[in-house]
């Protein structure tokens, strides 16, 4: 089975909390202030969630993208 999942460049990340204000129930940030993914985000195809995808778009450096998989 594949899918879609969301896909973290801490690298880029610049600690917006964009991601937390569009689908907290996904995304935090740890104690510096970078995103990190929670359990939830794990699963596949939250490209159909409105939250998650609000969140990926809003991201300011591109930090949060979209990997497609093959379970």
């Amino acid at each position: 089975m594949s899918g879609v999942r969301v896909q973290v460049d801490r690298s880029k990340c610049v600690g917006s909390g964009q991601c937390l204000i569009a689908a907290a129930d996904y995304f935090d940030q740890d104690p510096e202030g970078y995103v990190t993914l929670l359990p939830a985000a794990q699963a596949t195809d939250l490209d159909k969630n409105p939250d998650v995808r609000d969140a990926v778009d809003k991201c300011p450096s591109g930090a949060l993208s979209w990997r497609h998989v093959d379970d």
